[in-house]
């Protein structure tokens, strides 16, 4: 099934306060909350990009995909990349958890992820 989930990415970028996130961004009482709780059955292209343009991510990270039907062949099928690991939700944790020594370190190797350096020798 296929469905929005606001959640899971106002998680990953460490907003604490989604509801009032979504209000600020001109979304109504009812439509956020909606969202947030996952009654839509559609977004709105003007909401997705708004929600895009604060959350700095594209519309399919407000998706999430779990086959509802067994014989699915998840390795192949196009929505595979919508197919949501809630590790990346927990990276705000393990910062909190990471020495104080070692966050200039950590900040770095995020940094270079940031802009796109993949190589072993900057992680």
């Amino acid at each position: 099934m296929l469905k929005v989930d606001l959640r899971r990415i106002f998680a990953v970028r460490g907003v604490r306060e989604p509801f009032k996130t979504l209000r600020g961004l001109g979304i109504s009482h009812s439509t956020a909350w909606n969202l947030l709780n996952g009654r839509v059955r559609s977004i709105s292209y003007r909401h997705m990009e708004l929600i895009c343009e604060r959350l700095n991510c594209t519309p399919n990270d407000l998706y999430a995909w779990k086959p509802d039907r067994e014989g699915v062949d998840v390795e192949r099928h196009p929505l595979r990349g919508l197919m949501r690991d809630d590790s990346a939700a927990d990276i705000g944790n393990i910062l909190n958890e990471v020495p104080l020594d070692k966050l200039k370190e950590a900040r770095e190797m995020l940094a270079s992820l940031r802009n796109g350096d993949h190589s072993e020798s900057s992680v």
